[in-house]
């Protein structure tokens, strides 16, 4: 049924569409002196008139399953597009199409003092396409870089403990084997980690029992990860969370039920 409405809608379009045809031919051909090609009596102008719409009408009604698979090809394709785009993105590049536009209209301010006929209307339209082309071209592709640039301070901020007071983050607790990785140093940089940074007493012991071992590779695994402790507690500041007098947490033998 909604095919049939579809189908009987193009066909009416194109009924309109034809007798537009006509009339415009006539009316060109009028102006261009050859009126005497239209001159026609009232039947003929309403046979020639029905005959337009006729074709154009069936044209139409014909055309439609094409023109129906080919637009739904067409909504695929941007709808796949668009599930591809982040809300980011597109809030970005709507943005930017807004600024570029804005900036077109300016820029076409300078055009009104134009004399050669059309000129003027051909360099507003190639000044709004461009511009408004780069206007998302320039906000998607830098979106990233602006919401870095705007985020910034705040991660500095939250990595040194400016801003916001360290009471305001919840305390992160490091164990043995992430100070020993060394990586944590590196994240620590980019300010990823928020808050104070919390070394419980009893991974600080286990780290200088690791250093002391007498199997080499354990030794040099513990003097690196007091090396890194050293480092970030230079560099960010760390406390050291004295746990003898808590007898629930001395009474269990492993470090990281320890830590849970």
């Amino acid at each position: 049924m909604l095919r049939k409405l579809v189908r009987t809608f193009f066909a009416v379009a194109g009924a309109i569409f034809g007798f537009g045809i006509f009339t415009l031919t006539k009316f060109i051909l009028t102006k261009s002196g050859h009126a005497e090609w239209v001159q026609f009596n009232t039947m003929q102008d309403v046979c020639i008139g029905a005959l337009f719409v006729i074709i154009f009408s069936v044209l139409f009604f014909r055309l439609t399953p094409a023109l129906e698979k080919r637009s739904t090809a067409v909504a695929g394709s941007i709808e796949s597009d668009l599930q591809k785009i982040s809300t980011n993105e597109l809030f970005a590049g709507t943005i930017g199409l807004i600024a570029g536009l804005i900036i077109a209209y300016l820029i076409s301010q300078i055009y009104v003092g134009i004399t050669i006929p059309y000129m003027d209307v051909i360099l507003n339209i190639v000044t709004y396409i461009i511009l408004g082309y780069l206007g998302i071209i320039i906000a998607t592709r830098k979106v990233k870089d602006v919401r870095n640039l705007i985020a910034s301070p705040k991660v500095i901020a939250a990595a040194t403990g400016r801003g916001k007071n360290k009471g305001e983050y919840t305390p992160k607790i490091f164990d043995t084997s992430v100070i020993i990785d060394g990586r944590i140093s590196d994240i620590m940089r980019t300010g990823f980690i928020e808050g104070p940074i919390v070394i419980p007493e009893f991974v600080l012991l286990e780290l200088q029992h690791i250093a002391d071992s007498s199997d080499t590779l354990k030794r040099q695994r513990g003097r690196r990860g007091l090396d890194i402790l050293n480092k970030i507690q230079a560099e960010y500041g760390i406390e050291i969370y004295a746990t003898e007098e808590v007898k629930s947490v001395e009474e269990i033998p492993d470090v990281y039920f320890k830590l849970l």
